[in-house]
């Protein structure tokens, strides 16, 4: 399985490339990042990065105060966001709290919460929809199997 991670290129994010690329790893995933562009909008090789990946993880942190109770997120990471749902993929948006709450594109899908004093929590509902995305790969692998004749099985190895 091929995913997106869509965060913050800065030092208050790093935690995500120390934390987080080695729990997708561990699932046998492969990682895409559109860390080497940095134009102020997705450009094109993102886009194609986000239709060739199986699914998107989108980190909208804190990145500039708005208000006292509330700060923007990274303007690229949401647009990863939009991309991710207008391709009709597998997305989760984990939110930091105290980013602004407003809704929008694909407010009504998956969300973890990320509270960076409990990190371990969000660690552990991200590894839980990890699970979630690689189970269903590995089901949709097993019905493509199902329909092949006794010598196709056995020419891909399945004594089945």
């Amino acid at each position: 399985m091929k995913i997106f991670i869509a965060y913050g290129y800065n030092e208050r994010d790093k935690w995500i490339k120390d934390l987080v690329f080695p729990l997708v790893n561990a699932f046998g995933s492969e990682i895409e990042t559109g860390e080497e562009t940095y134009d102020g909008t997705i450009p094109q090789v993102v886009r194609i990065k986000i239709e060739r990946s199986d699914a998107l993880i989108g980190f909208t942190t804190k990145r500039e105060p708005l208000n006292p109770a509330s700060t923007l997120t990274h303007r690229w990471v949401i647009e990863e966001l939009a991309a991710a749902i207008a391709l009709d993929k597998k997305f989760v948006e984990v939110r930091e709290i105290g980013v602004d709450p407003q809704g929008g594109l694909g407010q009504n899908n998956q969300r973890i919460e990320y509270d960076e004093k409990a990190r371990d929590k969000c660690l552990v509902n991200l590894v839980a929809a990890l699970g979630v995305w690689h189970k269903s790969a590995l089901a949709q692998v097993q019905l493509q199997l199902e329909g092949l004749t006794d010598e196709e099985r056995r020419d891909l190895g399945d004594d089945g």
